[in-house]
């Protein structure tokens, strides 16, 4: 049943709220090219890139004079940091500009570059595609019939629609223990991958490439110097936001959203903060409720537009059934794996659907959590294998119900997959970064959205 038809929504409106702000992408020809959305889709075509994608998106394609480089830049968000500038224009002038001269000038720039977003470039005969430095918009690849024919997009479903390709041959025991993330960069279909953080793909033969780390990292004891560097930064960036956008924080008693806050006290008056709270006894209610507590007295001592949003059981906040199964198929095309289908739901009855939320979870990838636990080992930062990687994985997913069997059925299909993914990464080339650290930015932050 398609609960899109069924319900009182228009059918634009449900295409927008499934796949907003989405794209996929053909490179050289394939026998699935056509417009699913053609009231909300915009075909472009180039040499071998044939993209269709949500007409809200910011776009911009720029050809070199002698047609031997161009970039594609697709993105719902983009700054400058360096040049303090969201103008996509001036960004994706200066990206052809220096991908002309070289491409390490080009992925130089990269650095410079904040928010959401995906860039197709050629350079030298190669043609590649890579996303904003923590994968918030999201590539999934699939090759098709030949080497040379690709299908990326930002959306599982949308490959699943376009190509019927087969669920991934996986037992469900070992599914429902993927609690937040699946291992290394699978997704639930066969042959389908998640483009992670700092690697790119390269089209022409179907091959992942790592851009970062470039060079070795310089160790510095000025630490009062650089956060004082990262803090204007992280200030600047939601200045330029909010001169264009309604801005959304979550608050709670955590680090995370208090350094938002503190970042966002110079636009606190156009600005909304939220708290989750929940009215069911149990440990999650608890902690929702300590940050209810932390989140109220900051915002009455600071005079913040605070709201809080409640997180009940889906049986309350959906009366209706067949719209709580609405909003579950809506879950299901835009992650990989399901959150709560209240949330996108509660998110649009509080505040509608033009806010920014900013999302202070990834502020995690500068403190990495793993980093000085009781669960990492110092021979983990010197010789980090897929057996480390398993560890770590453990952390957050866990096999607790398998027998003895199935259970070491699991553990050689997770360490399996991240002997490759750790190979298809080129994880030996992150040069003197800590591994754990790298680790951590690139799969469970990377892909945890």
């Amino acid at each position: 049943m398609d609960y899109r038809e069924k319900l009182d929504i228009k059918k634009e409106e449900s295409i927008e709220l499934f796949y907003r702000f989405g794209y996929y992408c053909f490179f050289d020809h394939t026998d699935f090219s056509r417009n699913l959305f053609p009231n909300k889709y915009i075909n472009f075509k180039h040499e071998n890139i044939n993209i269709f994608y949500d007409i809200e998106n910011l776009f911009k394609f720029l050809n070199s004079p002698d047609k031997s480089c161009y970039i594609l830049l697709l993105s719902t968000t983009i700054i400058d940091i360096e040049n303090e500038t969201d103008n996509i224009n001036f960004i994706a002038d200066k990206l052809l500009n220096e991908l002309i001269d070289s491409e390490t000038k080009f992925f130089d720039y990269l650095d410079d570059l904040a928010g959401r977003y995906i860039i197709i470039y050629k350079k030298s005969g190669n043609t590649r595609i890579l996303n904003d430095a923590c994968g918030t918009r999201t590539i999934f690849y699939y090759q098709c019939k030949s080497p040379t024919s690709v299908l990326v997009s930002s959306h599982l479903d949308l490959i699943r629609q376009i190509t019927d390709v087969p669920e991934l041959d996986i037992k469900d025991e070992f599914m429902e223990s993927f609690r937040y993330y699946m291992p290394a960069n699978l997704t639930p279909l066969h042959q389908v991958y998640i483009l992670t953080s700092n690697t790119l793909l390269q089209v022409n033969d179907y091959q992942i490439v790592r851009y970062f780390p470039r060079e070795n990292l310089e160790e510095s004891s000025d630490i009062e110097s650089i956060v004082d560097w990262i803090s204007s930064k992280f200030v600047q960036q939601l200045a330029i936001l909010s001169k264009s956008k309604s801005l959304l924080f979550s608050l709670s008693a955590g680090l995370d959203t208090r350094t938002t806050l503190s970042a966002s006290k110079f636009i606190k008056e156009q600005s909304t903060y939220f708290t989750y709270y929940i009215q069911e006894q149990g440990h999650n209610s608890n902690i929702l409720w300590n940050d209810l507590i932390v989140a109220q007295s900051i915002c009455k001592q600071l005079g913040l537009n605070h709201k809080l949003v409640l997180k009940s059981s889906e049986d309350v906040i959906f009366t209706d059934s067949e719209y709580r199964e609405y909003y579950k198929q809506f879950q299901s095309v835009t992650r990989y794996l399901k959150h709560s289908p209240s949330l996108p739901y509660l998110y649009r009855k509080y505040f509608g659907s033009d806010v920014l939320h900013i999302r202070s979870n990834l502020n995690e990838v500068v403190y990495s959590s793993w980093l000085g636990s009781n669960k990492v080992k110092d021979e983990d930062y010197v010789n980090f294998t897929e057996k480390t990687a398993l560890k770590l994985f453990y952390i957050n997913n866990w096999y607790k119900q398998l027998n003895d069997t199935d259970a070491q059925s699991y553990q050689k299909f997770v360490t399996g997959c991240f002997k490759q993914y750790l190979k298809t990464s080129k994880f030996d080339e992150i040069k003197n970064y800590n591994p754990v650290d790298i680790f951590y930015w690139e799969f469970p932050m990377g892909i945890w959205h």
